[in-house]
């Protein structure tokens, strides 16, 4: 634990602090908090107290930020901090900042000039790249988060730094990364290295955004990082003479839908998980369809059967509680059957299959889908 003053004044430390450092608290007392931390960490502190000074000045309830610290040890081997820092007031009510440090992972390793002027580099080039970029360590520990990440998904780096990047992803999502945390190198490369993506990933105010991610694996002195470069997802179009273009969603759906269509196709969305539903159903009405939901089987049906219009396409996951999509698509079929149906589902089509749970030759899609892939499966069903 460690209280910091106005300009970065060291006023306290407790002994865990001094044992973690190897010096003496009469040693930093009074000093700054610059003479504690390597020339390539800048502490922040300043920067904290004004925002936590005018959180309290709002009423807010958030009364501490998450924080991560490079603090360098009197032997100047380099030890990561994370915590959290809280507002506080002596008796003449002048604000402090009150540093607990939760965890610390020490780094033998004696950072050269060189290499800390190339972080310098690093951390400026980050924060004028157009894209998001997130870097984590090897146990999925945010390091950095550039101020475009900060804007796509509304948190500062002072929120996310030194927590989990799974704390920035969906439920579905969190699973996949577990998953690949356990995976060799060579399952990774497979996998996710260098290969682009669309996720959810959840922005500070809740919402589920739809993004394109790119992770590569790269080295920081001897740590292994990984680095995730996000953007909003976009679908890439077909060639303009000869040269690639990007096209709206609209564009895209009128090039798959038949020329002689007159109004809006309808689509019937059966989806039991909130998350997926809402941004699947942002896709679908960015295409130009009119969406009709439901969270499982049983409310399909009362959907269809209150609907007078015609539906042009169910799209229906594989497993729901009360009615799974293959007993939704056998009730359908008796209701309406021309009707056509797309199958969606986190398994693969192989483990579907194996599973016999769906019949042989059906339409289907595996989650996460890109929104090209999408607009695909409805084209050639409604060609």
């Amino acid at each position: 634990m460690i209280v910091i003053g106005p300009s970065n004044t060291v006023l306290l430390v407790n002994a865990s602090f001094t044992d973690l450092l190897g010096k003496s608290g009469s040693e930093m007392a009074g000093t700054s908090i610059l003479a504690l931390a390597p020339a390539s960490d800048i502490p922040v502190y300043d920067t904290l107290l004004d925002e936590l000074v005018a959180l309290e000045k709002t009423g807010s309830t958030q009364t501490s930020l998450p924080h991560s610290q490079i603090f360098e040890h009197a032997n100047r081997t380099r030890i990561l901090c994370t915590g959290t820092v809280s507002l506080i007031r002596g008796d003449d009510e002048q604000a402090a900042l009150l540093y607990v440090i939760d965890r610390h992972h020490p780094d033998p390793t004696i950072v050269s000039s060189r290499t800390e002027q190339a972080e310098d580099t690093l951390r400026t080039i980050l924060n004028v790249v157009t894209d998001g970029v997130i870097t984590a360590d090897s146990n999925g520990m945010i390091l950095t988060f550039n101020r475009a990440a900060s804007e796509l998904l509304g948190y500062s780096q002072y929120e996310v730094i030194g927590k989990s990047i799974g704390t920035l992803m969906s439920k579905r999502d969190q699973r996949r990364h577990h998953k690949h945390m356990r995976a060799t190198d060579e399952e990774l490369s497979q996998r996710v290295l260098g290969k682009e993506r669309n996720v959810f990933a959840m922005s500070q105010s809740g919402e589920a955004i739809l993004v394109a991610i790119r992770v590569t694996r790269a080295v920081l002195g001897d740590r292994p990082v990984f680095i995730s470069t996000i953007s909003r997802a976009q679908v890439q179009a077909h060639l303009d003479r000869g040269e690639r273009a990007l096209a709206t969603p609209q564009q895209i759906a009128a090039e798959k839908t038949p020329a002689n269509t007159q109004s809006a196709r309808t689509i019937l969305l059966v989806e039991d998980d909130a998350l997926v539903r809402k941004s699947t159903r942002r896709v679908l009405t960015s295409l130009g369809y009119n969406v009709l939901q439901a969270t499982n089987g049983i409310e399909a049906l009362a959907a269809m059967d209150a609907f007078d219009g015609v539906i042009d396409v169910v799209i229906t996951d594989v497993v729901m509680p009360k009615m799974n999509g293959a007993e939704l698509a056998a009730e359908v079929a008796l209701r309406r059957p021309t009707q056509h149906v797309l199958f969606v589902s986190g398994h693969t089509e192989d483990s579907i299959d194996q599973s016999g749970m769906l019949p042989q030759g059906v339409s289907f899609l595996q989650k996460p889908f890109k929104t090209r892939e999408l607009v695909d499966k409805l084209g050639a069903l409604l060609s």
